[in-house]
């Protein structure tokens, strides 16, 4: 059985995920623009989920837009036009809750912060220069870089040997269930967490924040 208690010590190493953490992630449905595919229109993020082209794209084999639109064109049917892809493609991955920045403030200056996110390189640029984030960690482990996706337990396994630091004296949230749970399967503690809001409530309960 997974050990869900917390950590005997307060970590002050934390490890966040990017998308529905940090970020509130944008919907994709504006790739089919009035589609008439009932199997689109009711579950575009599934079929975004489990896409091979978003697999490939996000461990840094499709490495630009344009390949990525084609490739998605084939595989998804995406119907959008290309002028309004590429308008919209980079900030697809959505914007900063209200919460993220005053905390991310707040947990800088007591703890060291790490990114780990499965995410494709045009996002990363966008969340980097738009929305401000990369100065906040001390590194980041992006998906496109590593050649890995989470869950894999290999992007896991080379995080913690990149961070160096005891297991006891690290936590790990993300909003996806089986990304915690494979963390946890090595000794990475972790907790799902749901926006910035529900990321504070935990570090509240952890004793890293006071309110």
């Amino acid at each position: 059985m997974m050990n869900m208690n917390f950590p005997p010590i307060r970590p002050s190493h934390l490890i966040l995920d990017l998308g529905g953490v940090l970020v509130r992630l944008k919907s994709v449905d504006w790739l089919w623009p009035e589609t008439d595919q009932p199997e689109i229109a009711t579950r575009p993020e599934q079929i975004w989920r489990t896409s091979s082209t978003v697999k490939a794209y996000e461990t840094g084999r499709i490495k630009d837009s344009e390949t990525f639109y084609h490739a998605a064109r084939r595989e998804m049917g995406i119907t959008v036009d290309k002028e309004t892809f590429f308008t919209h493609f980079p900030g697809l991955i959505g914007e900063l809750f209200a919460e993220t920045i005053p905390l991310l403030t707040r947990l800088q200056a007591s703890c060291t912060l790490y990114l780990l996110s499965n995410i494709g390189e045009t996002h990363w640029i966008y969340c980097r220069d738009q929305l401000g984030l990369d100065s906040f960690f001390q590194q980041t482990f992006l998906s496109y870089e590593m050649g890995l996706l989470k869950p894999d337990p290999r992007i896991f396994r080379q995080m913690v040997q990149s961070i160096n630091q005891p297991l006891s004296d690290i936590c790990y949230f993300d909003d996806r269930q089986e990304n915690i749970e494979a963390a946890l399967r090595l000794g990475i503690f972790g907790l799902v967490t749901t926006g910035a809001r529900g990321l504070r409530k935990h570090l509240y309960d952890l004793r890293l924040l006071d309110c």
